[in-house]
């Protein structure tokens, strides 16, 4: 985007996470909403011992659990985003068991028992109707808002097709 080489970019955006397109050279449209949430297979193993997933976090906060984290590594959006939260949030105990920036990766790895991780409530929301996974805390602490945004080039898009998209993004915005 900043080299030019594309027209728009659709990413999650969150008020305390710079992206570098902020500076006026790009303009943006909010184009919806999610919510990253802690999440855990229904039953989680520490020690041997299984856990009721719903309360690992309250258990990990009150310094009973020291929790498997599945994280995004600290210089990613996610990351950044995240290291902000829990830095406003009660500390709990966790030791990284898995690190990758790709959400999907991660969501496998919750699935599979392997910890906690905060994801994209629309990434999951198929699982935790089904009961495949489970939020890990509904206390709105631990609750990441964010949105969704499609970026362009300030001056607008090269290519007719992108400006196309941009109109009809904007209608859709302003819903």
């Amino acid at each position: 985007m900043v080299d030019g080489e594309v027209d728009v970019f659709l990413t999650y955006a969150h008020r305390h996470v710079s992206l570098r397109l902020e500076d006026g050279q790009f303009e943006f449209l909010t184009v919806a909403s999610d919510q990253a949430i802690p999440v855990v297979a229904p039953e989680l193993v520490v020690d041997d011992i299984r856990h009721d997933g719903r309360s690992v976090l309250a258990s990990a906060i009150a310094g009973e659990l020291t929790l498997p984290y599945a994280s995004y590594g600290g210089e990613s959006f996610f990351g950044l985003a995240l290291r902000r939260l829990f830095d406003l949030s009660p500390s709990f105990r966790r030791t990284t068991v898995h690190e990758n920036s790709i959400a999907h990766g991660l969501k496998a790895i919750c699935m599979s028992g392997g910890g906690v991780c905060w994801l994209p409530r629309s990434l999951v929301a198929a699982e935790l109707a089904s009961g495949a996974l489970v939020q890990a805390s509904t206390d709105p602490r631990w609750i990441l808002d964010l949105d969704i945004r499609l970026y362009r080039a300030a001056e607008g898009g090269k290519s007719a097709v992108a400006a196309s998209l941009w109109d009809r993004a904007r209608r859709l915005a302003t819903r």
